[in-house]
């Protein structure tokens, strides 16, 4: 199981590696496409879902030549329905509550759509709210989250987070996205399953966009309020769900789940020398 955690270390290196690559690859078209707003939203949706796609297939592949077979998640009991809805939406809440006053407290790290016609608010869409939700969650979550279950819940929930963080290539928005991976990777092992956590992460994304928007057709005061409003709505909805969550989960809350691979194997020279390089693009 040492072999296979140091393997995977290097596999998630190596896919992680293509992305990067293909981060400088977006950057040269996009300049190549300078001045054609559509031609350059074009350009960002499908470099957006390569730098996804690619890293995932990669990782798979390198998986499956090393003969590892997909990891089961460990649960001590299948959670209803209901359940995991109610966890969705908990960390629905928290994921919005927070990334609002964190928009609020940096703005450089908001991010602003101010679009008035159809073809670009319906690329924007794609490209912002439905290629993140649907294929970082695949990548971050049912490859690499359950992976790292090896080492234990915790440190699967934290090290994908971490990644998650990093990928974003910006130290304005990389706190946000690391809260965010932990509170879905959080989501992720309880539920079980990619699909609740999609569904977060693409409520996450287009009530995010939509109040964007919003916000560039209304006044400062009025799109305060809103937001405000919003959020005061969102935590009504969230505290009694959170009340009856917990007394029918504590049990399954509390437990402490430990992997049986120390932590230390994830720590590969190639996965080191990724962390390295992502730091400094963070910083560029």
């Amino acid at each position: 199981m040492v072999f296979r955690a140091k393997r995977t270390s290097e596999n998630m290196a190596v896919a992680l590696f293509c992305a990067v690559i293909l981060y400088f690859v977006h950057g040269f078209i996009g300049e190549i496409c300078l001045g054609s707003d559509i031609a350059e939203k074009i350009v960002s949706i499908i470099c957006a879902a390569l730098r996804l796609c690619l890293p995932s297939l990669v990782f798979m592949g390198l998986q499956k030549n090393a003969n590892f077979e997909k990891i089961v998640l460990e649960k001590s009991e299948k959670p209803s329905v209901i359940s995991n809805i109610r966890i969705t939406f908990v960390g629905f809440s928290v994921v919005f509550v927070f990334g609002i006053f964190y928009g609020m407290a940096f703005p450089s790290a908001a991010v602003s759509y101010a679009y008035t016609d159809p073809v670009s608010i319906i690329l924007t869409f794609i490209s912002a709210v439905a290629v993140p939700a649907f294929l970082e969650e695949y990548l971050y979550r049912e490859l690499f989250c359950r992976e790292l279950t090896v080492h234990g819940h915790l440190f699967a929930i934290i090290s994908s987070a971490l990644l998650f963080g990093l990928m974003h290539f910006s130290y304005y928005s990389f706190p946000y996205a690391f809260i965010c991976g932990i509170v879905i990777g959080f989501v992720y092992l309880k539920t079980g399953s990619v699909k609740y956590t999609v569904a977060l992460h693409f409520a996450q994304n287009l009530l995010s966009y939509v109040l964007s928007v919003i916000g560039s057709l209304v006044d400062g005061d009025i799109y305060y309020k809103i937001i405000m409003s919003a959020v005061v709505v969102i935590c009504v909805i969230a505290l009694p769900t959170l009340y009856f969550l917990i007394p029918n989960n504590y049990e399954k809350f509390a437990e402490k789940e430990y992997g049986n691979v120390t932590s230390s194997a994830f720590l590969t020279f190639p996965m080191v020398v990724l962390i390295a390089c992502i730091l400094i693009l963070n910083f560029l």
